[in-house]
């Protein structure tokens, strides 16, 4: 699920489009390819790691209508094999940001992102 990210100005939920197997993402340039895998980075990874007033203006919306404030991306992962020590089917995860704020989430409990 993807909110006020970058090119994702109204909230995109990509659950269906997506095959247990292998997975192609296509589209014209400037479709938003790039920006769906910054999504999951800024989620999992450190690249987005601390975040500058500058980039975090960045990560959030700017295109026509008022400015987004705040951006959301969530990640719905398959655990039903347990490969995450998490006892649960599906595990969530989410981190949000706003000009100054960034917050993590772990199906629905805050945590900080070194807990995730």
């Amino acid at each position: 699920i993807i909110r006020g990210f970058k090119t994702y100005k109204d909230q995109v939920s990509l659950a269906r489009d997506f095959h247990p197997g292998v997975n192609v993402v296509v589209g014209f340039n400037g479709a938003g390819k790039s920006n769906f895998f910054n999504a999951i980075l800024f989620v999992i990874s450190d690249y987005y790691g601390t975040l500058r007033a500058e980039t975090r203006k960045a990560l959030l919306h700017e295109g026509a209508g008022p400015a987004e404030t705040t951006a959301f991306v969530e990640i719905v992962f398959d655990n039903r094999d347990r490969r995450m020590p998490i006892d649960r089917d599906e595990v969530r995860i989410r981190r949000t940001i706003a000009a100054k704020k960034d917050d993590y989430m772990l199906d629905g409990r805050h945590f900080t992102k070194d807990e995730v």
